[in-house]
């Protein structure tokens, strides 16, 4: 666990440093590469950027205002829910971590099928789909019984190698970064 929390506040360091301007150029390289796998996706679990996450704002304002079904987390007791949002600047109140989130009154969405995409947020990946996240869990229960495709969402210096991996732990399908979308392999 020690091993984690040492690879969590490496790779947080590694994103906070990335300057400005070389930040903006990634995060709109980032939402090139997700527009065409957005177009095609049933409904798009996504995330509230944070903590120097790559800004993903644009893309859901663009899907929304295309009709697209975006959905976002909020974090009820040791539950990670998805809420409909019809915009991703309103209707939003602070969860425990500091994260916008959408209300109650948002509408739930309560199973995924094969057609929905999930962006999921990390501090780090493998090209394997090992995620390291920021160790409540959250997207792992989320991913274990979520049945469409988990693409990350991330800076290229966030992949690694190897990283370590527990029973619980979930992987993405696929990575998206400013440099590309690939898929994960099972090696």
């Amino acid at each position: 666990m020690r091993n984690k929390e040492r690879l969590r506040s490496l790779y947080q360091r590694k994103r906070n440093a990335i300057p400005l301007e070389a930040r903006a150029a990634c995060n709109r390289a980032i939402i090139a590469n997700l527009m065409p796998i957005c177009a095609q996706a049933g409904r798009i679990f996504a995330f509230h950027p944070a903590r120097g996450e790559p800004d993903i704002h644009p893309l859901l304002g663009k899907l929304i205002r295309e009709g697209r079904k975006v959905a976002l987390p909020a974090i009820r007791g040791s539950k990670m829910i998805f809420h409909l949002v019809r915009d991703p600047e309103l209707c939003f109140q602070e969860s425990v971590f500091g994260i916008p989130q959408p209300g109650e009154e948002a509408p739930r969405i309560h199973s995924s099928d094969r057609t929905d995409i999930a962006l999921t947020p990390g501090l780090a990946f493998t090209s394997q789909g090992t995620r390291l996240g920021y160790g409540g869990g959250f997207y792992d229960r989320f991913l274990k019984e979520f049945s469409g495709t988990s693409i990350a969402v991330a800076y290229t210096l966030q992949l690694a190698i190897t990283l370590p991996a527990s029973d619980h732990d979930r992987r993405v399908d696929y990575i998206c970064t400013e440099e590309g979308v690939q898929r994960c392999s099972d090696l």
